[in-house]
């Protein structure tokens, strides 16, 4: 038969339980203190190249989660590995800002084209991804891939719209469409 504990028990447990954990004053104090940012601040310095490097070379964050890679990580960076979450929050975003301002740099003043490319993935949403090119006079242009969206349908009307949306992350304060000189696209009418 279970234990039945009277409700003046669990409320003195509770109480006791409650004492000891730290008041919110105390931990908002330690977050303040100059000691834990400067902790933040190194372990910030440390962590952003991992991530970028993981990023830039297409190795999947996720494969950090195998512990035969992060025991090899470990070993020859000796610093902790953190968890691929843990870069994913914390992280990647910074990685995205900086690959499109180091784009908007190499683009500013050069006339570019535009190639917009739909296709389903394996649970049947339309993915569409917008790559620019550079057009140079002597050499070729550099190519980047600036968004990839997953769109309701694919259709002229979502294409024109995506269209629309990755030249404004290239220029958010206008777009420059006298610099666009050409579009590809197979969903045009």
């Amino acid at each position: 038969m279970p234990k039945i504990i009277n409700s003046s028990a669990r409320l003195r447990n509770f109480y006791v339980v409650l004492k000891f954990l730290p008041k919110k004053y105390n931990i908002q104090q330690h977050i303040a203190r100059g000691k834990h940012i400067q902790q933040l601040n190194i372990r910030n310095q440390q962590e952003k190249p991992k991530s970028q490097v993981l990023l830039t070379a297409n190795i999947p964050l996720t494969k950090l989660n195998i512990p035969i890679v992060r025991n090899f990580l470990h070993k020859h960076t000796k610093q902790i590995i953190p968890d691929e979450s843990t870069l994913r929050k914390n992280y990647i975003d910074q990685c995205y800002t900086n690959t499109i301002i180091k784009i908007r740099d190499y683009v500013r003043n050069k006339n570019i084209w535009v190639s917009i490319d739909e296709t389903t993935d394996v649970e049947g949403r339309y993915v569409a991804n917008v790559i620019i090119g550079t057009l140079e006079v002597n050499n070729p242009g550099k190519i980047f891939l600036l968004n990839s969206e997953v769109l309701e349908k694919a259709n002229h009307s979502t294409i024109s719209k995506l269209f629309d949306r990755s030249l404004f992350i290239l220029w958010p304060e206008g777009v420059l469409y006298d610099n666009v000189l050409l579009f590809v696209s197979e969903a045009a009418p």
